[in-house]
């Protein structure tokens, strides 16, 4: 399985965030509408479509060298990821104001295998293990 830390996640994130940040600076630039509503719609298909056609990569997780992939060792598909990015990162998260974040936070620091409350539901892990 080779589950990471959240070290390894958290670094992941940042670089994506900063990738997000100028794509959607760019987006507004062309399209200028709402930035914010940009970002949010930029980082949803991003975080979907990715990892769905890159074997679990983003480019933050490429860069740090580690991706998601499902449990049971099945691709990763667009219903898989659209509850894992959505319904539930997105969705969710934000309606409990932080909550699951910080319990994701702590499975993903202190649980045997590291997966959080989006990869429990997903049924998803995130690894170091490159495609086979």
């Amino acid at each position: 399985m080779s589950p990471v830390d959240a070290f390894e996640r958290i670094l992941a994130i940042i670089i994506d965030f900063n990738f997000l940040m100028i794509g959607a600076l760019l987006i507004n630039w062309f399209v200028s509408d709402s930035y914010f509503v940009i970002l949010v719609v930029f980082a949803i298909f991003y975080n979907i479509l990715l990892p769905r056609f890159w074997h679990g990569y983003t480019i933050g997780k490429r860069a740090v060298g580690i991706r998601i992939v499902h449990l049971q060792g099945k691709k990763l598909t667009l219903p898989t990821l659209i509850v894992r990015e959505f319904l539930v990162k997105s969705a969710l998260y934000s309606l409990f104001l932080g909550l699951l974040p910080l319990i994701s936070i702590i499975l993903v620091g202190m649980g045997r295998d590291k997966r959080a409350i989006h990869d429990f539901v997903a049924r998803t892990y995130v690894t170091s293990r490159a495609p086979e």
